[in-house]
């Protein structure tokens, strides 16, 4: 490995590290939303019995998982999410297993996951949120860029708008655009200019070359 490419990999090594890091309020609000979520649509889908078994399939998937050992058998789910495709508890059950296999940096099959996920309307922001961050775990730069840049047309208020920048800026800087990674770390700072993603943006800034 050379050099460059050290240094590089220590670099997405302190990225992943950093983000992973700040899931877990970063998940509180996915857990909020998709709580939300599946009440609002339990409610609705009590009335249809066709929606009130798809439920009470995703729930029973939920449980196995629960059962399993150390929580980590996520057959039952995996079957219930590909037989349940373009449907709000598949959706969930998506970014769960999109979760669970980014704990276990298996990022090519988190991101299929994700993928599936906003297909969804309602998980569709959370999703490629965490898409952008599977393809950055994966050295996939240009598609990071890409993603980031649709994100800001589609969901530029979502709250998980300034860590989706984040990760195009990392991908800028990997990607040796260094200058335009400076102005998305500006972008950072004007988008959140307190807390520790703006710290992260400023300390780049100033050693950036």
């Amino acid at each position: 490995m050379t050099k460059n490419n050290k240094q590089n990999q220590g670099i997405i090594d302190k990225a992943v590290l950093f983000i992973k890091d700040n899931r877990k309020p970063i998940l509180i609000g996915v857990v909020c939303v998709i709580a939300l979520i599946a009440i609002i649509c339990g409610v609705q889908s009590s009335l249809e019995n066709k929606h009130q078994k798809l439920w009470e399939d995703f729930f029973i998937a939920q449980y196995a998982v629960a059962q399993s050992e150390n929580a980590s058998n996520f057959s039952a789910l995996e079957t219930f999410v590909n037989q349940n495709k373009n449907t709000i508890p598949a959706a969930q059950g998506a970014l769960m297993l999109g979760e669970f296999y980014w704990s276990k940096q298996d990022y090519k099959k988190a991101e299929d996951f994700y993928i599936q996920a906003a297909q969804v309307k309602e998980f569709e922001p959370l999703a490629k949120a965490a898409l952008v961050v599977a393809k950055l775990a994966q050295n996939q730069y240009d598609e990071v860029i890409s993603l980031a840049d649709d994100f800001a047309k589609n969901h530029g208020t979502h709250y998980a708008f300034t860590q989706v920048l984040l990760n195009k800026a990392l991908a800028l800087e990997l990607s040796g655009k260094t200058n335009e990674a400076k102005e998305v770390y500006k972008q950072i700072i004007q988008q959140e200019p307190t807390g520790y993603n703006a710290a992260f943006a400023e300390n780049k800034i100033r050693t950036l070359k």
